[in-house]
């Protein structure tokens, strides 16, 4: 029996032995696998910030033919600001803390609705004028009874010679040019500043398409007998005239001067230090407004269809051009000098009946039956992964804030543009109330991100604004979830901005 014990020993070590060793090759066969894995993660690194590389570049020379186009922004007046660089999701960096409840100051904002301008005086259309005319208005054909004013001219900007030309054209014979440019106005739903470019169109249009004198006037007699409140204003030595407007807010790349304690601009983006102003005041005018509380009813001009998908969502969205070109005429403007309230003047914009018609349908099925925190998550996702980034100073050499329609046009935005479009499709899809959250890291970088007022308990950093508790989105960075930030933004104070509903 010993013998016996003892040859079945020697087996079993004798089996053990090449069973050990297959262990040690399976250990190294995954080290291998490991190791190139690795190597295969970190060379589509390479390709990949290559590829993003090159793909900026052409995005940039794109955006740059674009600029060129359109030639309608002014240079930047406003301190420049670092951009903090979108980066991925790091889990082991922000991890830890997932109900931190960051204090943050509340910018006030000044857009009180208020019902345009009317004229003093009821003014009907009396048939005197028989010649009528057409102009184009962002690619929409508009015509007018704009009788003989085009045989009217300036002999001077000599405030008399102004004046005598007024009269002639405020005459009841140019009575039908005002009655159509304000039916114009309610036909085509066009806001305060839609109206301005509108008559500054016609009144070109009136005097063969020329930027004169005459047309400067004829624009200033229908605002003002629009209701507007507005000068005019002579350089005499260039034999120039200008138009200067009362505006609610404060334009930021415009000409300003001081009449009477109140702040007028010249806002068709000419640059003026000294200006004669011929300070007559009009009965019952009315400061303009740069809400864009409606959008113009333009002719349509489609954009080729451009897909945005991710693994939940798949819309192909597309977008009226002329729309485009008047959100690229718009001037940025904010209140009482403090430039983050100029992004709720694009955030408060409505979108066009074309996206709420195509895409919003698309996103609405998408995230029916889900509750709050899903439905924003797969926003949120959706925002992130379907808009390239891309640097304002890069492509446009100046900052520049995109509309929520504007995003889904172009081919790269940045944080300010992300978090404008989020906050449209939360408030408009899923009924909840947003603010947008500007930020800052210890570079002084500046960031802008938005924060959501659920009606359920929500995990997540979070801001309070007038008692309610707002849980933060990021919809710049790749993967970040509801509720997560970077750890970067712990220790600065937010400026949170309420938007409207």
């Amino acid at each position: 029996m010993g013998r016996k014990y003892a040859l079945l020993a020697v087996v079993l070590a004798f089996c053990a032995f090449p069973t050990a060793q297959a262990q040690d090759s399976f250990d190294e066969y995954v080290r291998k696998k490991k190791q190139d894995f690795g190597n295969y993660v970190k060379e589509k690194e390479q390709r990949f910030d290559e590829y993003r590389r090159q793909r900026n570049q052409e995005f940039a020379r794109y955006m740059g033919q674009k600029w060129e186009q359109y030639q309608g922004q002014k240079p930047i007046t406003l301190p420049k600001e670092k951009e903090v660089p979108p980066r991925p999701y790091d889990e082991r960096r922000d991890g830890k803390q997932e109900n931190r409840q960051i204090e943050a100051v509340v910018v006030p904002i000044r857009q009180t609705p208020m019902p345009q301008p009317k004229p003093v005086d009821p003014i009907e259309e009396n048939n005197l004028s028989t010649q009528r005319g057409q102009f184009v208005f962002y690619g929409t054909k508009m015509g007018i009874r704009w009788g003989k004013v085009g045989n009217l001219s300036l002999k001077s900007v000599d405030e008399k010679e102004v004046a005598r030309v007024f009269l002639q054209m405020t005459d009841k014979e140019y009575t039908d040019l005002m009655a159509d440019c304000l039916e114009l106005r309610r036909q085509y739903q066009l806001c305060d500043w839609a109206y301005y470019k509108m008559t500054e169109t016609m009144a070109r249009a009136a005097y063969g398409g020329k930027d004169c004198n005459e047309a400067v006037l004829l624009q200033g007699v229908v605002l003002s007998q629009s209701g507007y409140k507005l000068r005019f204003a002579s350089d005499r030595q260039k034999g120039r005239l200008y138009l200067l407007m009362r505006v609610q807010s404060d334009p930021i790349d415009c000409s300003c001067f001081k009449i009477a304690g109140e702040s007028f601009y010249v806002l068709d983006g000419k640059k003026v230090s000294s200006l004669y102003i011929l300070n007559r005041v009009y009965p019952g005018e009315q400061a303009m407004s740069l809400n864009i509380d409606r959008l113009p009813t333009l002719s349509q001009q489609p954009t080729p269809s451009r897909p945005l998908k991710t693994n939940l969502i798949n819309v192909s969205s597309s977008v009226n051009k002329n729309l485009i070109s008047f959100f690229n005429d718009y001037p940025r403007s904010c209140n009482d000098n403090n430039f983050m309230t100029r992004w709720a003047y694009y955030a408060n914009a409505p979108v066009s009946p074309e996206v709420r018609k195509y895409v919003y349908p698309v996103l609405r099925e998408r995230i029916a039956g889900q509750d709050e925190m899903m439905a924003v998550s797969m926003l949120l996702e959706w925002v992130q992964q379907c808009f390239p980034y891309a640097y304002d100073d890069q492509v446009w050499h100046t900052d520049r804030a995109f509309f929520a329609e504007e995003s889904l046009f172009y081919p790269g935005s940045d944080c300010e543009d992300h978090a404008i479009l989020f906050s449209q499709l939360v408030r408009d899809l899923v009924g909840l109330d947003v603010c947008l959250v500007y930020t800052q890291n210890q570079k002084n970088e500046g960031h802008l991100l938005t924060a959501i007022g659920f009606n359920s308990e929500v995990k997540g950093h979070s801001v309070t604004v007038g008692g309610k508790r707002f849980v933060m989105a990021d919809p710049t960075w790749s993967n970040y979830p509801v509720g997560r930030i970077g750890s970067e933004f712990y220790n600065y104070k937010p400026s949170v901005i309420l938007l409207k509903r």
